[in-house]
């Protein structure tokens, strides 16, 4: 049933809204394909600089609500290249917290892997990638994101009861 697939999950898929950023419409639609059928939520961009005006809106929206975001971009796109977009993110106060996998066909290379590490990207996909490689990465990553809130929350807490 669909209540076991849930439990190995230490989050909730469908608070999760992923933007698939690709130029190229069949690789936007079968990751969002693959990842609306695990439960996540998904903005399709076009381009890097469609994906950085999403972005814009995602920070003016309210920052309670209980959504975790994260990108999804290719390396190679015309106007703005994945990873002039990681810089960007990177740069920006209100955005840099946002994890941001990149995914090439065509750097390839350890290079190309270590410049989207460095730049701060938390991951690196070369295409062709599988629907599972894909899942797995952003559930670690997820996954590193609720432990990480989930600790500071309880520091927050003995903090207070500490005060008392």
């Amino acid at each position: 049933g669909n209540k076991d697939e849930i439990k190995e999950f230490d989050y909730d898929p469908s608070k999760v809204e992923i933007m698939v950023v690709d130029d190229d419409i069949v690789t936007r639609k079968l990751v969002g394909r693959w990842l609306t059928s695990s439960k996540y939520k998904i903005v399709a961009c076009k381009t890097g600089v469609e994906a950085w005006k999403a972005i814009r809106k995602w920070t003016n929206e309210a920052k309670n609500k209980e959504i975790t975001r994260m990108i999804l971009s290719d390396v190679t796109m015309p106007e703005l290249s994945g990873f002039k977009l990681l810089e960007w993110v990177m740069s920006d106060q209100n955005t840099k917290h946002i994890p941001i996998i990149l995914m090439s066909a065509v750097h390839t290379s350890n290079t190309g892997k270590e410049r989207s590490i460095q730049s701060g990207s938390q991951d690196f996909l070369v295409k062709p990638f599988t629907k599972q490689l894909l899942l797995h990465k952003i559930k670690t990553i997820m996954e590193t994101i609720v432990s990480r809130s989930n600790r500071q929350i309880s520091t927050m807490l003995r903090m207070q009861s500490k005060r008392r």
